[in-house]
């Protein structure tokens, strides 16, 4: 709850000191204008991108987990990782997997959910690397930040394959350190020595070629849909931009969406990275705010649009899975 009212003050401050530099009929006056066509081509290609994802998860789980039931799930998880801070819409992904039979949410729902988030952060690094040989309209600061976080990235890559090439001996090592400080004996050491092996052992499956060919794939079909959804979302505002701008553009924004941002939904932290993006492109900074606002606004719509459309079309197999109904009744008896 405290984090929650913190993300809260974080959220209201940060949108009153942007929306207090602007004048907000422009963002009025922009999505009154919006291009409906291009809004749709961008809701086709978010529910494109949606399905890819429960691919690659299904792929990922060994298809023990039906796609309809799958698909439900991964929107679910995706509209909560955009709506609650710290990222928390992860965990909705692994209580739904815990509770389809033929899935562990530790042995199978975890390691699928780190592979995923690590297989997009290696095909989004390499095509971030390739799209800094054609950033050359943006100003000095924004190239000094790309290399910086093109550094990062590298950094992170090589520290995640060590870590799951070592994972055993780590494993081994944090176990009988455990036992020297003599606190093996203890119940949570117990259980997350216990979680920590099963979630290793997970991670077998990822060894394979051709599995690690087929993530790839799936994760950099990903990634072209994604851009394709931003390409259109852009049209629907009125916004035109080269191809290596798209896809910068697109691989800063959703790098800064993998960090576990501290507002609700993101406003007010998108609004700032957008407007630095476009400041720095040129664009007058009552514009880069007030675009940066709309394309928010709309990039959430198009998220609860999905959303409802994903719920009332799978709710009464995610009722009957989950046992939603019996759930209510018993609370409503209980009232």
């Amino acid at each position: 709850m405290k984090k929650i009212i913190i993300a809260f003050i974080i959220t209201i401050s940060l949108v009153s000191f942007l929306l207090f530099q602007i004048d907000v009929s422009n963002i009025k006056d922009i999505l009154k204008n919006v291009y409906i066509k291009y809004l749709f081509c961008g809701i086709v290609f978010y529910s494109i991108t949606i399905f890819l994802r429960t691919k690659r998860f299904s792929f990922l789980l060994a298809k023990k987990v039906g796609l309809k039931d799958l698909f439900a799930i991964v929107c679910i998880q995706n509209t909560f990782n955009q709506i609650i801070p710290f990222r928390a819409g992860e965990l909705s992904y692994l209580y739904f997997i815990k509770k389809i039979k033929g899935a562990d949410s530790f042995s199978e729902g975890v390691p699928s959910l780190i592979c995923a988030r690590v297989f997009d952060i290696f095909s989004l690094s390499i095509v971030f690397f390739i799209t800094l040989f054609g950033i050359d309209q943006f100003s000095e600061i924004v190239k000094k930040s790309a290399s910086f976080i093109a550094v990062s990235l590298l950094i992170i890559c090589c520290g995640v394959i060590l870590l799951f090439l070592l994972r055993d001996k780590l494993l081994r090592i944090i176990n009988e350190i455990s036992m020297a400080m003599n606190i093996d004996k203890y119940r949570i050491v117990q259980w997350s020595l216990k979680k920590g092996k099963e979630v290793s052992a997970g991670f077998e499956f990822v060894r394979s070629k051709k599995v690690l060919a087929i993530c790839f794939c799936y994760s950099f079909l990903i990634l072209i849909s994604m851009n394709f959804y931003r390409y259109f979302m852009y049209k629907a505002l009125g916004l035109e931009f080269s191809v290596f701008t798209i896809v910068f553009i697109t691989c800063f924004l959703i790098l800064a969406s993998l960090l576990p941002f501290f507002t609700i939904g993101g406003f007010g932290y998108v609004e700032s990275i957008w407007a630095f993006l476009m400041i720095n492109l040129n664009m007058d900074k009552n514009e880069a705010i007030a675009t940066g606002f709309s394309y928010h606004l709309l990039s959430k719509m198009v998220v609860l649009i999905v959303f409802f459309i994903c719920i009332f079309r799978f709710l009464p197999s995610i009722s009957a899975k989950f046992n939603l109904s019996k759930i209510l009744k018993s609370k409503i008896l209980n009232k």
